[in-house]
């Protein structure tokens, strides 16, 4: 298949290569707290490319394209919010829409169950450990 005339690499390394890049996992954290969004990037960073957003428009105008493998996102964020940001993703991509982890301070039941109905994957509540987050997230 011969070599790559800049780097000298095989070319079929190089094509490997790239196909591993697109196939990871695509994995975006919408959150307008910084401190959890950190928390996130580096617990999630084994699992996938992420990438995060502080509002829930641009979350979804970066989905447009091609919907995340997974989404974990604030309930309570400016203009769309997490619940319609979930609506809009499944209705963007009915073929398959992302895996939906919400994480908030609200820590109540109903708003437990209120995720769940809305059809979230996961609910947790914070304050949340690296581990856990990491755990739910697989």
């Amino acid at each position: 298949m011969g070599t790559h005339p800049t780097t000298g690499r095989c070319r079929a390394a190089a094509a490997h290569t790239a196909f591993v890049r697109e196939s990871r996992a695509s994995l975006f954290v919408v959150d307008d707290d910084d401190a959890f969004v950190g928390l996130a990037r580096d617990a999630l960073s084994t699992l996938g490319h992420v990438v995060t957003f502080h509002d829930a428009r641009a979350a979804l105008d970066a989905a447009a394209a091609r919907a995340p493998d997974l989404v974990v996102s604030e309930i309570v964020l400016r203009e769309l919010g997490g619940f319609g940001l979930l609506s809009r993703l499944v209705r963007q991509h009915p073929e398959r829409p992302p895996r939906f982890l919400f994480v908030s301070s609200l820590a109540d039941d109903d708003t437990h169950t209120q995720c769940l109905e809305a059809g979230a994957d996961d609910y947790l509540a914070k304050p949340v450990s690296a581990a856990v987050l990491r755990a739910r997230a697989k």
